[in-house]
C-alpha cells in the first residue's frame, strides 16, 4: 500500500492514508518486520470504535463529593501476549470528525509503571486522516499492554483505533535443568525480592464508606518476555506466637484477568513456620505479575515475610 504523507507533526507521527485491511499493517512497521494486530482488552478483535463521553460518577450520589472516583471511556488497552516479543509497536488512530482531539499513547509495564510515548492535546485533526505513532519498548522489561487515551477536547468526537506489534518472536521455552530466580517486588527497589509486612486492619478513606483500603496484596514482577514453567512463593510467620493468615496466590495476565492458583483462609502458622505455594501457569501466554494475598479481617496485626521466585 502506498503511504500518502500529509504532514509531519513529530519525528514519530505521520498523517497517512487509512489502511483498508489487516494485511496493510505491514506497511506501518519497519522494513522486514511483519505486523500483528494486538487483541483488545475486554473486547473482540483488534479495532475499536469509540465516541468519548463526559466522565460520570461511578456511583449515583448527588452533588460534588471529594474523593469520589469518576468513570469515563477515554482509555482503551490492547494486550501484548506474555512471552511474545515485539521490537516495536504501532498505534493508528483515525478521527471521524474534523475537530480538536486530545490523544495520549503509553506502554504499560509489569512494575506498575507506564511510559507515555505520545501526548498531543487540543490538536485539530482532519476526519479520515490517521495519526500513526511508532513506539519502542524498554530494553530491560517488555510491556504487557498498549494504552490509548482519547478524551477531554475529544468528547463527542468519534474515532477508530488499532494497535499493532512489529517483528514478532517468541521467548525461549524453559530449560530442562531447573533454575529458580527471585522476582522483584512491585513498588520496591530494583534489588528487593522479599517483603515484610504486618497485616493491617481495613480502613475506609473518603466519605460514606465508598472504598476499603488494606495492605493484604503484594505483587511481584514477571520480567517479560522471560517464560517460567512455574512460580514458587513462600510465606513465613514472623510472629512470636501461632497466628492465623488468609493466604492466596494469583497469576495476572495482560487481558486484565487473573487465575487464582491457591486460596487457603485461616491458615495457622507457628513462629518461623513457612508455607510454600507452587503455581504452574495454565495458559499458553505468560503472566506479567504474581499476586500474593496475605490478610483477613480477623488477622490484623500478624507479621510475616514473603517472597516469590520464577523457575525455568
Amino acid at each position: 500500500m502506498k503511504l500518502a504523507i500529509a504532514s509531519i507533526l513529530t519525528s514519530q507521527l505521520l498523517l497517512v492514508a487509512s489502511p483498508a485491511q489487516a494485511s496493510d499493517y505491514d506497511e506501518f512497521c519497519p522494513a522486514g518486520m511483519a505486523a500483528t494486530p494486538l487483541p483488545l482488552v475486554g473486547g473482540e478483535g483488534s479495532e475499536v470504535e469509540k465516541t468519548p463521553q463526559n466522565p460520570t460518577l461511578s456511583i449515583p450520589l448527588p452533588g460534588p463529593l471529594p474523593g469520589l472516583p469518576l468513570r469515563s471511556n477515554y482509555n482503551t488497552d490492547w494486550q501484548i501476549p506474555g512471552g511474545t516479543i515485539y521490537d516495536e509497536f504501532v498505534v493508528i488512530v483515525v478521527p471521524q470528525e474534523t475537530d480538536d482531539y486530545d490523544i495520549e499513547i503509553s506502554l504499560k509495564y509489569g512494575d506498575d509503571t507506564s511510559e507515555r510515548l505520545f501526548d498531543e492535546g487540543d490538536t485539530e485533526l482532519t476526519a479520515g486522516e490517521p495519526i500513526v505513532v511508532n513506539a519502542s519498548p524498554r530494553s530491560s522489561l517488555h510491556p504487557y499492554q498498549v494504552n490509548v487515551r482519547v478524551g477531554d477536547e475529544a468528547v463527542g468526537n468519534p474515532y477508530r483505533a488499532v494497535a499493532v506489534g512489529c517483528g514478532e518472536s517468541t521467548a525461549a521455552a524453559p530449560a530442562t535443568g531447573e533454575t529458580c530466580v527471585p522476582l522483584a517486588v512491585v513498588g520496591g527497589d530494583a534489588e528487593q525480592s522479599v517483603v515484610e509486612k504486618e497485616i493491617s486492619a481495613p480502613t475506609i478513606p473518603g466519605p460514606f464508606g465508598l472504598s476499603i483500603r488494606n495492605n493484604w496484596n503484594t505483587d511481584w514482577i514477571v520480567p517479560l518476555p522471560q517464560r517460567f514453567s512455574r512460580f514458587v512463593a513462600t510465606v513465613e510467620s514472623t510472629e512470636a506466637e501461632t497466628a492465623a493468615y488468609d493466604l492466596g496466590l494469583s497469576l495476572k495476565y495482560a487481558d486484565d484477568s487473573a487465575d487464582s492458583m491457591y486460596n487457603q483462609p485461616g491458615s495457622e502458622l507457628a513462629p518461623g513456620e513457612v508455607v510454600t505455594i507452587e503455581a504452574q501457569p495454565e495458559r499458553e501466554t505468560t503472566p506479567y505479575q504474581v499476586n500474593v494475598y496475605v490478610g483477613g479481617i480477623d488477622n490484623g496485626g500478624a507479621d510475616y515475610r514473603a517472597a516469590v521466585s520464577g523457575c525455568y
